[in-house]
């Protein structure tokens, strides 16, 4: 699956090395404080907001993972909780590609609802290979994936602030 030419797509994705990690964390941040206060558009390239897109659906898979973990172990409310934020890197995801194509093609909108798909076909997958991952005791692959989604937390929350900030203004 892939969302431009350039192949930027789950199955085109390996492990996050750290440095491309951290680019694309501040390339987000960079891009999400230079959005023009009178929009919710932000500006970044069709590569980089597909990158960024991806890792914050394949945390989405790896919360609600964790989150399948938490209520196996008989704790709900931790379940809960990371399914919530599970919830909100999904939005994160669909926020960044609608964003990113409503910057590109001005006239022809698209709103977050029409990213779900290719969100949750991401976080779907991402979350059988964690879980995959947690059944071979894979810690390094593991760790690999949640430095990627704590170095994403801060966009996502911001991201989530600022949906909700907007619709508090309608």
């Amino acid at each position: 699956m892939s969302l431009n030419d350039g192949g930027v797509g789950f199955g085109d994705t390996p492990p996050m090395h750290p440095a491309t990690r951290s680019l694309l964390v501040m390339l987000a941040m960079l891009a999400f404080m230079r959005a023009d206060a009178q929009s919710d558009r932000v500006t970044l390239s069709r590569e980089n907001a597909a990158q960024i897109a991806n890792a914050l659906a394949r945390c989405a898979g790896l919360l609600e993972s964790l989150a399948d973990a938490m209520r196996a172990a008989g704790q709900p409310a931790s379940a809960e909780e990371l399914h919530n934020l599970g919830n909100g890197a999904a939005v994160a995801a669909q926020y960044v590609l609608s964003s990113e194509y409503n910057e590109r093609n001005s006239p022809e909108q698209r709103v977050l609802k029409d990213f779900e798909p290719y969100v949750e076909s991401v976080s779907s997958a991402a979350a059988t290979s964690f879980k995959a991952m947690m059944e071979q005791n894979d810690q390094e692959n593991l760790d690999n994936e949640l430095n990627t989604c704590v170095a994403f937390a801060e966009f996502q929350r911001s991201i989530v602030q600022e949906i909700r900030d907007s619709m508090v203004r309608r």
